[in-house]
């Protein structure tokens, strides 16, 4: 079994990153549990961008692809407020 290997995302991740969360948008209709994300609105390239320059990008590889993704915030998102 090939392991996960975990690290920040760089720039040169950025198209591979950004097709990932496209991905993830793409295949929403077909899971109910699914977050409701609209790319281009949340997630959207500069908002990944943004993240990997400042450092808050992780990714997560398994065969050289990205198996994982996610940005890390600080403190409380204003997305998720209504959420306690």
């Amino acid at each position: 079994m090939t392991e996960l290997n975990c690290r920040l995302a760089t720039s040169a991740d950025l198209a591979a990153f950004c097709q990932f969360y496209q991905d993830i948008c793409a295949h929403q209709k077909e899971d109910q549990f699914g977050a409701d994300w609209h790319w281009g609105i949340y997630p959207a390239e500069k908002d990944i961008k943004e993240a990997i320059d400042q450092k808050r990008a992780v990714i997560g590889l398994k065969d050289g692809k990205i198996a994982s993704a996610g940005i890390l915030t600080v403190g409380n998102d204003p997305l998720y407020s209504k959420f306690t």
